[in-house]
């Protein structure tokens, strides 16, 4: 008898494996693992880095899962593996862009600069 390996459904499914562009610093990832013959664990990596684990309990057929995933700018590689056994697995290859908030920065210091300057033309009345 073949054994099925776990699957794993993602909420957002369809807007997820099209892809994502984002300049937020983590992205919320949820979902469920599952196995006919029981899950023993599921875990996310970023970059080959250990982000989120999660141990079934002893029987149980699947895992709810609710990870928030730290990106770096650029290119994310994100894994998201489900274990049946040691032997018997299942994983999803996400890619996710994160963009510079450059943007953001720029306006920042700018607006910095413009408050610290506004008291002292204050005082000079």
């Amino acid at each position: 008898m073949m054994r099925q390996t776990p699957a794993i459904h993602l909420k957002d499914n369809a807007k997820i494996q099209a892809g994502i562009i984002t300049e937020e610093d983590k992205i919320q990832l949820q979902g469920t693992a599952s196995g006919e013959s029981g899950i023993r664990d599921f875990y996310i990596y970023v970059n080959s880095q250990k982000v989120f684990f999660k141990s079934a309990e002893g029987g149980q057929n699947s895992i709810d899962f609710d990870a928030q995933v730290p990106l770096k700018d650029g290119k994310n590689v994100i894994h998201l593996v489900a274990r049946q056994t040691r032997d018997v697995q299942n994983y999803k290859m996400l890619i996710v862009t994160k963009l510079p908030k450059k943007d953001a920065e720029v306006k920042s210091s700018t607006e910095a600069s413009k408050s610290s300057a506004a008291p002292a033309e204050e005082t000079g009345h």
